[in-house]
């Protein structure tokens, strides 16, 4: 799911990758809506992008879809004590796009707070970290 004007380039590349015939675009909104009945939902690189009220807002509209049994994936940085390349990240988000790195225990009350459940952290190499997530 994504803007509608991504249409066409995402349904190219997908085509170009040999899986259009098991993906569809999906054209929205997620401030306002997502498509209902997953189970599974993943975000890559999308709630570092908004500060804390708008993140929360499209974890709302998440959890609003998700039937009880599913779950969320985050593909995110979560920033570890003494982490400097990860606060570097994060006054970078700040001022590019308002948004944040975050910390587990910033994640934890993120999501807690918008009806989920920080089942586990895994981390990879690099900066990113996979973020499972559950339905309270």
């Amino acid at each position: 799911m994504d803007l509608a004007f991504t249409k066409a380039e995402a349904e190219r590349n997908l085509a170009a990758r040999g899986v259009a015939d098991r993906c569809s675009f999906v054209a929205g909104d997620f401030f306002t809506e997502v498509p209902a009945g997953g189970d599974l939902y993943t975000m890559k690189w999308i709630l570092h992008d908004w500060s804390d009220e708008k993140a929360a807002a499209i974890l709302r509209t998440v959890h609003r879809a998700m039937p009880d049994h599913a779950k969320l994936l985050l593909a995110e940085a979560v920033v570890r004590e003494g982490d400097t390349v990860g606060r570097m990240m994060d006054i970078n988000m700040m001022v590019m796009c308002g948004g944040k790195e975050r910390t587990e225990a910033q994640w934890r009350q993120l999501l807690g707070d918008n009806g989920f459940r920080l089942a586990r952290v895994i981390a990879l190499p690099g900066p990113v970290s996979l973020i499972e997530v559950e339905k309270q």
